[in-house]
């Protein structure tokens, strides 16, 4: 059996090996405190000689598998849950010759990203390059003078977000708007993201906390701060990953920007559309932070949103978190959630862009 981390993505430590037993924790790296994120290789791990074998995976630590057991995949394009959740981790049944590929939650990966612009004959273009000399992608629907902007990964294992966005771009294609731009930067910690970092609470500090530093450590963070203070930025959304499980993190939510009568009809609208399909992920506006109400949106915290916040012409910036696994009634699929990014799209262009 072959247990490895050689992809994007990958990050795990492999503690010990048995012949039905795995005892593995995730790599904190340059990231302070704890954190959950985790994402291996399993090669081989079926003898020939049987038609399947049987292996529970397990962590030292709880709080590393989601109620749905682990994120399966055998190609890092198309992901399932196990459902097979043990004590501190969770099994899988394993045939010969088979690659799997598990994870914390569903890995939104850059070959899915060229895939997606592929498919629609979309130009990437990049942001700049990363700390480590990679060229980070965003790409951009539409020629008009204002930007709408979007980003995701400023915590680079906050992989759902990315599903919402991918939705969000397809709907966009459907009915762009002349006078507007929509610009994409799907990973903004993009070595994170190739890496496995989990991103979270980096030394000194994280992507999305360098909107206070001068300089920002981060060429993706000075490429977004340059672009908010050009002054055509008309609405910005930042897409993130909650914490692990329970209230909240279950669900999608807002950090809601001081309310305008526009965006009180986005949250209205898209709670609406949501609601009225089965087959969304669902947004019921119960766990949505309102400006001001907490310490978690105040507005005091150097984060992209509130850099953006007195920048952008609409008044409008939002950080919206995409559960990692959702509840039993609202589960967490790669497909609901890129459903849920439609109709983020419709209420956007109904309520923020469209005077009624």
């Amino acid at each position: 059996m072959k247990i490895s981390k050689n992809f994007c993505g990958g990050n795990i430590e492999v503690l010990s090996v048995g012949e039905s037993e795995v005892v593995v924790e995730r790599e904190l790296r340059d990231s302070t405190g704890d954190w959950f994120y985790w994402a291996f290789c399993v090669e081989d791990a079926c003898p020939q000689e049987k038609e399947q074998h049987t292996i529970t995976f397990t962590f030292p630590q709880k709080r590393r598998v989601g109620k749905f057991g682990a994120a399966v995949s055998h190609n890092l394009i198309h992901w399932q849950w196990t459902h097979s959740k043990v004590e501190n981790g969770f099994s899988y049944t394993f045939h010969p010759k088979e690659k799997v590929y598990f994870s914390f939650c569903f890995i939104y990966s850059d070959q899915m990203l060229r895939n997606f612009l592929k498919e629609h004959n979309i130009e990437a273009e990049t942001l700049c390059l990363s700390r480590k000399g990679r060229p980070v992608p965003l790409f951009r629907i539409g020629t008009g003078e204002n930007v709408i902007l979007f980003t995701s990964r400023h915590h680079a294992c906050e992989s759902t977000g990315t599903f919402l966005m991918q939705g969000i771009a397809e709907e966009c294609l459907k009915n762009p708007l002349k006078e507007f731009s929509f610009l994409f930067v799907p990973f903004v910690d993009y070595d994170g993201v190739m890496d496995g970092d989990p991103g979270k609470n980096r030394y000194p500090h994280d992507h999305n906390r360098d909107y206070g530093t001068e300089p920002a450590i981060y060429p993706e963070v000075r490429a977004l701060r340059d672009l908010a203070d050009s002054g055509r930025v008309y609405a910005a959304f930042d897409l993130h990953s909650p914490g692990f499980g329970g209230k909240e993190h279950d669900e999608f939510y807002f950090l809601k920007c001081p309310d305008t009568e526009s965006s009180s009809r986005f949250y209205a609208y898209l709670k609406e559309c949501s609601e009225c399909d089965s087959e969304s992920l669902q947004y019921g506006g119960t766990w949505d932070f309102p400006y001001g109400g907490s310490v978690w949106n105040d507005g005091s915290s150097p984060c992209m949103r509130n850099y953006f916040l007195p920048r952008v012409i609409s008044g409008v910036a939002v950080t919206a978190e995409t559960t990692y696994s959702g509840t039993l009634q609202n589960p967490f699929t790669a497909e609901r959630a890129i459903r849920l990014g439609n109709h983020f799209y419709k209420s956007l262009v109904r309520s923020l862009l469209l005077s009624e």
